[in-house]
């Protein structure tokens, strides 16, 4: 039987969503509601000033998870145009450097407007998870890692229908709107190209 390496965070992920939806909607005392999540302390816009960009709990926590699985979905992508020998998984591959690169900008100004510090390299489950698919050959390789693929994004699927249907700013739920047609075709492609990867075909490498 294939286990699947999928990264524990991501494992916890709906649980994690729904903490950060009750957080959310968690009601506040007297003098304090705050429905829209706002951190405490924000400024007030003067006159003649605009408000400053708001993000609620559900963005950044978006945000946060979002970032973390993006960059690993390109760590990933050129791990394996470097150690794949399969023509369907390296052109997955080249597909999936080229279009979350482009996608980790946007999600990564968001980020930086909603003041998260900038993510450098993978996250520990990322990494550890990336180390275990560094060790793997051939079509052991090539199977594990389309198969992560699958998972994370499922996972992505999941963020991006949280923040379109719990998150405030709407420049960033339009921006998920937006990216959930493409994760849905990445994932079918995924499957499509896991389909390919039957057992006489590993059996001949």
């Amino acid at each position: 039987m294939m286990l699947r390496l999928v990264p524990m965070s991501l494992v916890a992920v709906v649980a994690v969503l729904s903490t950060a939806a009750a957080q959310t909607a968690s009601p506040r005392g007297p003098g304090q509601g705050n429905p829209a999540g706002t951190p405490a302390g924000t400024r007030e816009a003067t006159a003649g000033m605009p408000a400053p960009r708001q993000f609620n709990q559900a963005d950044r926590t978006f945000l946060e998870l979002a970032t973390k699985g993006a960059n690993a979905e390109v760590e990933f992508a050129q791990l394996a145009e470097r150690m794949s020998r399969d023509t369907a998984v390296k052109q997955f591959a080249e597909r999936m450097t080229r279009e979350h690169q482009e996608a980790n900008k946007r999600i990564a100004t968001f980020a930086h407007n909603a003041g998260l510090p900038p993510m450098q390299g993978l996250d520990p489950d990322h990494q550890a998870l990336h180390d275990r698919l560094s060790k793997l050959q051939g079509a052991a390789f090539d199977r594990a890692y389309v198969d992560s693929q699958i998972a994370d994004h499922q996972v992505m699927a999941q963020l991006l229908e949280y923040e379109i249907g719990s998150g405030q700013d709407k420049e960033l739920k339009g921006l998920a709107a937006e990216l959930l047609p493409t994760i849905l075709d990445h994932l079918q492609t995924a499957d499509g190209v896991l389909a390919t990867l039957t057992p006489t075909v590993a059996n001949r490498r």
